[in-house]
């Protein structure tokens, strides 16, 4: 709903279509980053909340709590996968003889016996019967439990994807020209957040330093969000926005920016050490961010799907 509610705000929606329509009209082959960043300070200028983050800023962190939450459904089936796999190990096996063409007894491991017929062959009590029964289940929920079994993410996937795509969500078309911007948004605050932990690391070195200061810079800083790719990935995947998304050529958009950004400080003698390295950092941050995005993808594509 918040999602929604973020793109059907006016001032938001009138970029968008404002992007819209300039993408229609120049229809260039990439995305240029200039344009991105024009987003970016536009949505600035809306103003900021009581944490210093402008409403994009908060998006994106929407974006990131989708993510978290996609990964935890992932961690959590393969740690049932791990715990049904490990347990299938003790599951009983036995030895069966056949006869092969050549009437040559040939011994097979039956992995699964079915341990309902064995009793009822062997004329056991019920009782025992039915216990056979019971441990024939549950061998078999731990067969299944440690395959794939239901792609989750499929299932969330098709869920809200209906919804989402109807007339009345119409305005939600546009989500993947907000892309770029939200990408910038991601690296300028993985920028600020490693520039913290690196203070941190100097702070606890320094013998002078306060442990509340450190403690402070700490909690307001991390070295990775994968949670921001997986849920955009989620997301152009639910609105069936990938092919879109893709047309804009944004992270090699990206790339010739900042090749061409580093060509620029390095003729550039004054500042140019702090400039350079400022950009080198930027650069990287965006191609790990094309890495885990594109693995990201994986995750909601088919088999024979080509991702671009």
């Amino acid at each position: 709903q918040i999602f929604s509610q973020f793109l059907y705000e006016d001032h938001v929606k009138s970029l968008l279509l404002k992007e819209k329509q300039v993408q229609s009209e120049e229809k260039y082959e990439e995305y240029p980053v200039v344009r991105g960043i024009q987003f970016l300070q536009e949505m600035r200028k809306l103003g900021v909340a009581d944490d210093g983050l402008s409403f994009l800023d908060q998006f994106r962190s929407l974006m990131t709590e989708m993510g978290n939450a996609l990964g935890f459904v992932r961690m959590i089936r393969l740690g049932t996968m791990r715990y049904s796999s490990k347990a299938n190990e003790f599951a009983t096996r036995t030895i069966t003889t056949r006869k092969d063409n050549d009437n040559t007894d040939v011994e097979e491991e039956n992995k699964h016996p079915n341990f309902e017929f064995l009793a009822r062959e062997s004329v056991f009590h019920d009782f025992t019967i039915n216990a056979s029964k019971q441990l024939d289940a549950e061998i078999e929920s731990l067969r299944s439990n440690s395959t794939e079994g239901t792609d989750y993410f499929e299932v969330l996937t098709n869920i809200f994807s209906s919804e989402l795509q109807s007339e009345t969500n119409k305005h939600l078309n546009a989500f993947f020209l907000i892309v770029p911007a939200l990408c910038l948004s991601n690296i300028d605050a993985m920028y600020v957040s490693k520039q913290k932990l690196q203070k941190a690391s100097e702070t606890i070195m320094s013998p002078s330093s306060s442990k509340v200061e450190t403690q402070m810079l700490l909690n307001q800083s991390y070295f990775t969000d994968d949670g921001f790719a997986l849920g955009i990935a989620y997301i152009l995947k639910v609105l069936n926005q990938d092919s879109k998304f893709d047309t804009l050529h944004w992270f090699e958009s990206c790339e010739s920016y900042y090749r061409s950004k580093r060509e620029e400080s390095a003729e550039d003698k004054e500042e140019h050490t702090f400039r350079l390295k400022r950009i080198k950092q930027y650069e990287r941050e965006f191609r790990l961010l094309e890495f885990v995005f594109a693995g990201s993808r994986a995750f909601f594509s088919h088999e024979g799907e080509v991702l671009v």
